[in-house]
């Protein structure tokens, strides 16, 4: 195999066992919801360990971290302005786009999105 496709099943594999891991503990976690046990120790760091590959365990602890008030809002609002300073975003704002009414369906110039009735 070349080293591209060794990277590739590598982080696979890597992939494959931390959500199989983190997805465990998770699961377990919850079961102990019902079950005597510590719920509230081991859902965190099941969320924790599936928090080193998916984006989605990142977002819900930053959540339960803020509404349990384990980090201020301010601090998190701070690191997500501080994520996004750089970051110019393509295309208009909600209220500066237009409100087309125009057939969808209706002929355009190629590339243009005009319809031809208005190229002269």
């Amino acid at each position: 195999m070349t080293q591209i496709g060794l990277d590739r099943a590598y982080r696979l594999a890597r992939r494959i066992v931390i959500g199989t891991v983190g997805g465990s503990i998770l699961v377990l976690g919850l079961a102990l919801l019902v079950l005597p046990g510590p719920a509230f120790v081991v859902i965190p760091i099941g969320l924790s360990i599936l928090a080193i590959e998916f984006a989605f365990a990142r977002r819900w602890l930053r959540i339960v971290a803020i509404r349990t008030g384990l980090k201020p809002a301010e601090e998190a609002r701070s690191e997500f302005e501080a994520k996004w300073a750089g970051v110019k975003f393509q295309g208009k704002r909600a209220d500066e786009r237009e409100n087309k009414t125009e057939d969808p369906a209706a002929p355009s110039v190629a590339g243009s999105g005009r319809p031809i009735a208005d190229v002269e």
